[in-house]
């Protein structure tokens, strides 16, 4: 039996000649015994995409000529594997970022939800602010702010349309009683 770590192509002749222990490592389906085996690496260049192994239950089955021709068709067979492991290390990549995109995407529509949440709460609280800087908060009605704004708006107007402007006041005593 012949046993390598080399990356060369291996031919085991007689498996029942192989050491217990490394018959133990081997993965074979229940009740498999193989009588012969052969088997060479995959590489491209000198990075090893796997394995191809035979196996035949007679011992001294394979030839040199049979590992020469085990040899060719891993060379062969090694670009469209490394092609076929590139291509899926590619799709594993598209599905991590498309999941990251999901996330992104559930993340900065949450962050809008709430940042409209709180421009609606801005509004409202300004639209208040507005209003409670015009109006007396006890009665509603318009206060001196708001008389003086409207009043310089109205004197605007009368000037830029050469009208005539009236103002009328009256002072109520004992306002507050009513």
């Amino acid at each position: 039996a012949a046993r390598s770590r080399s990356g060369q192509p291996l031919l085991i002749d007689d498996w029942n000649e192989v050491p217990a222990e490394q018959r133990q490592r081997a993965v074979l389906e229940p009740g498999e015994q193989p009588g012969c085996v052969l088997m060479t690496p995959v590489k491209l260049g000198e990075r090893i995409l796997g394995v191809l192994s035979i196996q035949h239950p007679t011992p001294y089955f394979y030839s040199k000529a049979d590992k020469n021709a085990l040899l060719a068709l891993a060379e062969n067979a090694a670009p469209l594997i490394a092609d076929a492991q590139t291509f899926d290390e590619l799709e594993a990549y598209r599905q991590r970022l498309e999941e990251r995109v999901r996330e992104r995407t559930q993340a900065l529509e949450q962050s809008l939800a709430q940042n409209a949440q709180l421009l609606d709460e801005v509004r409202l609280k300004s639209e208040l602010l507005e209003r409670q800087s015009r109006e007396d908060a006890l009665t509603g009605i318009a206060n001196r702010r708001c008389f003086d704004e409207r009043l310089q708006a109205d004197i605007e107007r009368a000037e830029r349309y050469g009208e005539a402007l009236s103002l009328l006041l009256i002072d109520l005593d004992h306002f507050k009683r009513i």
